[in-house]
């Protein structure tokens, strides 16, 4: 009988990570930090998989870029220039390395400019012939994004040749924003003829006379070499400022883009033109689902009738520049509450806060909602961290109080950003009635006392003054994060992303132009809204002070432990990876948040201000 022989041994690596496809597939899988650790478990893991560390290249810092432009770097670029498939670079000297290295595999070509340093941007700007050159050498490019450009004509010339001739490119973004001409936007417009997306943000201003329309549009046909050129944009992005006279580069492009999903409306110097383009939307595209007016500074019935024009809303986005009258926008927004998911407001303070908690009731598709902008910088003055962003709409505890029979049904809701504001004592919903009738007593009494004696008016007004705190006491409660808005975030089981801002309660009565002369004078909010510091002079005053410091001693106790009860229900919220919390770091205890830590399995960012 013949012995079975046992199948030859073979190291682990070479089992598996010889076979190329399957290096491929594992590591399709993996992160950077995955891999680079991986690098590190033996020799011939680092063989085989140090390559697959160059397939994504960022280089955002100097020390980066000085470190990349090292001979020993560049000749490990060379000999894995197949494996670069995705750059992206705020330095774009960078591309004359990849020329000379060969790197044309690219698919993802980003360049963009640091923000605020035009410097950095007119460098760029320079290096845009090694761009080109890397656009013709790589056949398997399909996005390319710059944050500079040169918009001589010369130049522009070239830009477009090369897009019209590239088969595979499909997505274009051209953020410098700068002064060009309409003849220069429309060139680069009608060069587009196989994007999916294109984006661009300029400054059109038309300094020539224009020809016959007749000969302008075949002069345009026939930059596409098309005789009736259809285009298959999906998304037009156009956050650029074009004058009304000047929209006539956009009438005989947008009939020919039936295919638009996606419209960022640009802004436009003048209201003649902006109800026409609307209904140029409304007419020559059926499919758009997905409409962002940040930019635009339209009246609220023309915003309306944009989002009147999607058959099927998706996603809407509105900015400062939203028109006050929000109810016709509110409206509208409500014909689309069977399809709406992403909801964008920040800065947005047409919104009331009716309307903010109607969007959380009454959209049961909703996974987004954004609502409160991002800080650009942390000041240590409560005011201005917590106001910072004046235009943000506020939560009221008041109208989700009313709203209580009618809960937040947006169980699909991932992203959440919001800012609220409750009041400092919760009463309870009946004695609002009771409240009204003691105002009336005490007006009543007023009445009756004209005759009394300065002594015995002073005394009646501070027994109704206790009696009135004792009531206060009795009915609610003080607290720092509200229980009627647990409730409702405690039901949002998907929520990924959560961005909640305190506002206090005295911010709300002063006017949001004073806050910003405060800002800009120094003034602190203490000084300017909560009275001038008590000044000691004998033993009575020194018991005052005591007596005020342990009351708010026993206050902040409290407050602390109705927010360690809050962060104790959301520890229940387990698909959580992003946490901010704003003007509410006094009240949170790391225990807590600790104990909290452990039921955010996925969570990678938390931030408490």
């Amino acid at each position: 009988m013949q012995s079975a022989t046992s199948p030859p041994s073979y190291p682990p690596s070479s089992a598996v990570f010889d076979i190329y496809f399957l290096q491929a597939q594992i590591c399709a899988e993996l992160t950077q930090r995955d891999i680079r650790h991986c690098c590190l478990v033996s020799k011939d893991f680092y063989h085989n998989l140090s390559p697959f560390l160059y397939r994504s290249i960022h280089i955002h810092r100097s020390s980066t870029f000085k470190k990349f432009i090292r001979p020993e770097s560049l000749a490990a670029l060379e000999r894995n220039r197949e494996h670069v498939l995705h750059v992206s670079s705020v330095y774009a000297r960078v591309w004359k390395y990849l020329v000379q290295c060969r790197c044309f595999h690219l698919v993802v070509l980003q360049s963009p400019s640091l923000p605020r340093r035009p410097q950095n941007r007119e460098t760029n700007k320079q290096e845009l012939p090694h761009i080109l050159t890397l656009m013709q050498s790589c056949p398997q490019l399909r996005v390319l994004e710059l944050g500079h450009f040169n918009y001589e004509e010369e130049k522009v010339n070239q830009f477009c040749t090369v897009v019209r001739a590239h088969g595979q490119l499909r997505e274009v973004m051209i953020d410098h924003y700068d002064h060009v001409r309409s003849h220069i936007v429309e060139t680069i417009l009608w060069s587009m003829l196989r994007m999916e997306r294109f984006s661009i943000n300029v400054y059109t201003s038309d300094a020539r006379q224009r020809q016959d329309s007749v000969t302008e549009s075949k002069k345009l046909i026939a930059l596409t070499g098309v005789e009736n050129p259809v285009f298959a944009l999906k998304e037009l992005v156009l956050p650029c400022t074009i004058y009304d006279y000047e929209l006539a580069l956009l009438f005989p492009f947008m009939p020919r883009c039936p295919h638009i999903e996606r419209f960022t409306m640009p802004y436009i110097c003048g209201s003649r033109a902006t109800r026409d383009l609307i209904l140029l939307l409304a007419t020559f595209a059926p499919h758009l689902q997905h409409l962002d007016m940040r930019t635009c500074g339209a009246s609220g019935f023309d915003v309306a009738l944009a989002i009147a024009a999607c058959q099927n809303l998706r996603s809407f986005k509105a900015g400062p520049a939203t028109p006050p009258d929000s109810k016709e926008i509110f409206d509208a927004l409500m014909l689309h509450q069977d399809t709406l998911e992403e909801l964008n407001v920040e800065g947005c303070f047409a919104i009331s806060s009716a309307q903010l908690n109607g969007f959380l009731s009454r959209l049961p598709k909703l996974q987004v909602l954004e609502a409160m902008s991002p800080l650009s910088k942390i000041c240590k003055t409560m005011e201005v961290s917590t106001r910072e962003k004046l235009g943000d709409p506020i939560l009221s505890m008041d109208d989700l109080r009313a709203e209580t029979r009618r809960p937040w049904i947006c169980h699909q809701l991932r992203v959440l950003k919001l800012r609220y504001a409750g009041r400092e004592k919760l009463e309870n919903a009946g004695n609002h009635d009771d409240d009204d009738d003691d105002e009336d007593e005490d007006d009543d009494d007023d009445d009756d006392d004209d005759d009394l004696d300065d002594d015995t008016h002073s005394k009646r007004y501070h027994i109704n003054r206790k009696r009135k705190k004792k009531k206060s006491e009795e009915d609610g409660v003080e607290e720092v994060f509200p229980s009627v808005l647990l409730e409702q975030l405690t039901r949002l089981t998907e929520l990924e992303v959560l961005w909640l801002g305190r506002i206090e309660r005295y911010f709300l009565v002063v006017d949001p132009i004073a806050i910003a002369d405060r800002i800009a004078s120094g003034d602190n909010a203490d000084t300017t809204t909560m009275g001038s510091p008590s000044i000691i002079t004998s033993a009575t005053d020194l018991n005052a002070v005591v007596q005020r410091e342990n009351r708010r001693a026993i206050r902040h106790q409290a407050l602390t432990q109705n927010m360690g009860h809050a962060l104790a229900e959301m520890s229940k919220l387990h698909h959580l990876r992003q946490l901010e919390l704003r003007n509410l770091r006094p009240f949170i205890k790391r225990a807590d948040i600790k104990q909290a830590k452990k039921n955010w399995k996925h969570l990678k960012k938390l931030n408490y201000s």
